[in-house]
């Protein structure tokens, strides 16, 4: 019994060190806290943010190419054919093409000046005689764009509008004096390539012609249609 007690008491004495020792790892284990730093996975960077590209300026300078009809209040010949129907002819009136072109635009484009000159002319024909006018219309408008419509207002100087007959109608030849009147037009455009946009629309005329040599003053307003196209 002594020799158990004493191998009793040797091995408490050698095994206590070691349990306290390992006791200690334990909490040292248990209270480490985890290691900090960067993750064991490479980071992901986000991808750039997608910006729209900026909006293409509008040239310098854009051409303009137009055509419509003018239909004109006052009339200036009346001719009643064999047939029984008749044909006028009103100042101010017919079908015109012009060409020109868009300058100067500002604020990003929306507001640009037009420039543009045509011709313009009518005509009645019958088996005994004609009649026609004629006259070259400069237009200067400024524009303004609020897409898809566009609204224009500026001048019209007519050229030396002129009135002319032949057969039984060579009397009514009849000169006027150059003429300045005021135009509006309203647009509605669609944009037919990166380039180039059409438009169409109501447009109306506010002017008086005067017969040249001190003749009597006719009103010449008109109302009418045009079509452009603007490229560049």
């Amino acid at each position: 019994m002594g020799i158990a007690r004493s191998f009793v008491a040797v091995f408490v004495l050698a095994v206590a060190p070691i349990v306290a020792h390992a006791e200690s790892f334990d909490q040292e284990t248990e209270a480490s806290p985890a290691p900090s730093g960067p993750a064991a996975t490479p980071p992901v960077s986000s991808p750039p943010p997608v910006t729209a590209p900026p909006a293409q300026a509008r040239p310098a300078v854009r051409f303009v190419g137009a055509l419509g009809l003018d239909f004109g209040f006052t009339n200036l010949l009346k001719v009643k054919m064999s047939d029984g129907s008749s044909q006028s002819l009103a100042a101010n009136q017919g079908f015109f093409f012009s060409l020109g072109a868009a300058f100067l635009p500002l604020l990003d484009g929306r507001l640009e000046t037009q420039a543009t000159l045509g011709v313009k002319g009518w005509s009645i024909d019958a088996s005994n005689g004609s009649a026609s006018i004629v006259t070259f219309p400069l237009e200067v408008l400024e524009v303004v764009h609020v897409d898809p419509l566009r609204f224009g207002a500026g001048v019209v100087y007519l050229h030396r509008p002129t009135l002319s007959g032949k057969g039984v109608l060579d009397p009514v030849d009849t000169s006027f004096e150059s003429s300045l009147g005021v135009i509006a037009e309203a647009e509605w455009t669609v944009r037919t390539s990166r380039t180039a946009v059409l438009g169409f629309g109501p447009r109306y005329i506010w002017q008086e012609l005067r017969v040249r040599d001190g003749g009597p003053v006719v009103d010449a307003s008109a109302i009418g249609f045009v079509m452009s196209l603007t490229a560049g």
